[in-house]
């Protein structure tokens, strides 16, 4: 990410900066609270938890922003929301999760939300001069302090569990153009539609999610969950 928004113009005021550095702890702790719900849980009981996301800031952005939701979306949200329901009493049926691993999935869905709303608000609601390069890089030299803080404090014994085979970096360093490419649409999204249509967008790639999670990582899939 730094060698992209090196190629690119970064500009703003330090004051805009300090107020966009909030979101890179808010992604610390997205990326915390993901991990330890994946540990517990499954990948595939958060991925689709995320999706009830949608309906939740479909209410904030009414209640803070003014934006007046229509019947069409509000019904299409509730059908998401019946559908996260049945996959996740299925899921749970099938492998009991531990209480544990259910407050980190929903923490991780506050998390989402207070990131979308806040991201919107700093944007497109009151837009704060700071380019899109210069809120990527922001955004990731805040988190990468916050995972310092966390990985030197309470998390310092995930440093036992840290491996670094070949095959490991060449498939962390694969994931970098990615993530580069997720930070700047991420921006750009959230700069023309709202935080609960850029949720919607998000939720597109859940399927793919959901079909990794049962060929790899050992998920369950029936026909109930597949409904």
């Amino acid at each position: 990410a730094l060698a992209v928004c090196g190629c690119l113009r970064i500009h703003g005021s330090r004051a805009a900066a300090l107020r966009w550095a909030p979101t890179g702890i808010i992604s610390a702790m997205l990326l915390w609270a993901g991990m330890q719900a994946v540990k517990l849980t499954s990948l595939s009981t958060l991925t689709v938890v995320r999706n009830a996301n949608a309906l939740c800031l479909l209410i904030a952005e009414w209640i803070c922003f003014g934006v007046q939701p229509s019947l069409g979306k509000v019904l299409s949200l509730m059908v998401i929301l019946a559908g996260v329901c049945i996959y996740t009493w299925q899921d749970l049926k099938d492998a009991p999760s531990s209480l544990l691993g259910l407050f980190f999935i929903v923490l991780d869905s506050v998390l989402v939300c207070i990131d979308s709303m806040l991201e919107r608000y700093l944007l497109a609601v009151r837009p704060i001069r700071l380019s899109a390069a210069a809120c990527v890089l922001v955004n990731n030299l805040v988190a990468f302090a916050c995972v310092a803080l966390l990985l030197a404090g309470p998390l310092y014994r995930e440093w036992s569990e840290a491996r670094l085979p070949r095959s490991g970096v060449l498939w962390s360093a694969a994931t970098l153009p990615g993530g580069v490419a997720m930070a700047f649409v991420g921006i750009y999204l959230r700069r023309v539609v709202s935080a609960t249509g850029a949720v919607v967008v998000a939720n597109v790639d859940k399927v793919l999610v959901l079909l990794y999670g049962v060929a790899f990582m050992g998920d369950r899939m029936d026909g109930t969950k597949g409904l």
